[in-house]
């Protein structure tokens, strides 16, 4: 049988973070699995032979990572197409995406080296824009596509197309259109609603909308969505995962549609995203 390839991933500023990916190399290469850690991750650890993160994806068949919700966006969007499966043991806040806790590594690690683990693929969102120094790009992101205004505190108005439809002019601090995975993130915060990853949407979300009127819309995700200023408006920027904001060109669309692909998250058995659901949001049948 051959012996299961992990890598090893932490986000080292996290607490005990160096602690853990001691306790869990041991615990794999106990197991039998080969591991590859990431070589930021094995310099804190006091680790030797640590490579860098492409080279461990492009060997590893789960990279297990150590961290948050925020640990994961990271890594997806530096690995983009070449992302493997992503085992993330939860060292951050809520974990939507996380697959356990720091204290159930035990029979994390024998999920994964038997095997006995599902993957849930979860659908992404590109966004082709310009800059405003006038360069094309283009950005990938798990969660959501974020359009908002910049540094000045003044409402912004965009108009929002779909398949070349016009559908509403938003005005307000910005728009989030999310993923399914996205609508636990930053959509959930503007009040937008909490939708099954599995499920093939967008989720158009307006941030603090000056009319109450302006709700979130779900459409299906085989759309093309494009937001475009109306009239005179003040910086706006573009973020994706809540990475670094670019400045848009105020003349030029924001073209977003599904992307080309999925990022591989670990679940193990007996879990499911409506039991995260209760336990994140701590719902327990309240009448409150």
């Amino acid at each position: 049988m051959d012996h299961p390839v992990i890598g090893l991933v932490a986000n080292i500023s996290k607490p005990n973070a160096a602690a853990l990916t001691q306790q869990l190399a041991g615990q794999f290469r106990h197991g039998g699995a080969r591991l590859l850690c990431e070589l930021a991750s094995a310099e804190a650890a006091g680790m030797t032979g640590g490579l860098p993160l492409n080279e461990v994806a492009r060997e590893a068949g789960v990279l297990v990572v150590l961290g948050g919700d925020g640990t994961i966006l990271h890594i997806a969007r530096q690995l983009g197409s070449q992302v493997k499966p992503l085992a993330a043991v939860n060292v951050g806040h809520l974990g939507f995406l996380t697959t356990a806790m720091a204290e159930e590594t035990g029979e994390f690690v024998k999920a994964i080296l038997s095997g006995s683990y599902a993957i849930s693929q979860r659908r992404t969102i590109e966004a082709a824009f310009t800059d405003h120094e006038g360069r094309p790009l283009q950005a990938t992101g798990l969660n959501e596509a974020v359009v908002s205004r910049g540094a000045i505190s003044r409402m912004i108005r965009l108009n929002v197309t779909i398949n070349g439809s016009f559908v509403n002019c938003y005005s307000g601090d910005g728009l989030i259109v999310s993923t399914p995975t996205g609508s636990t993130a930053y959509s959930l915060s503007a009040g937008g609603p909490i939708v099954n990853p599995e499920a093939g949407v967008f989720c158009i979300t307006p941030i603090c909308p000056h009319a109450v009127a302006n709700r979130s819309v779900i459409v299906n995700d085989d759309v093309v969505i494009e937001l475009m200023a109306a009239g005179v408006t003040e910086e706006l920027l573009l973020s994706m995962d809540g990475g670094a904001a670019v400045s848009l060109s105020k003349t030029s669309p924001v073209i977003l549609r599904r992307g080309a692909w999925t990022v591989p998250l670990v679940t193990l058995p007996g879990t499911s995203f409506y039991g995260v659901l209760r336990q994140k949001l701590q719902w327990n049948g309240g009448s409150v």
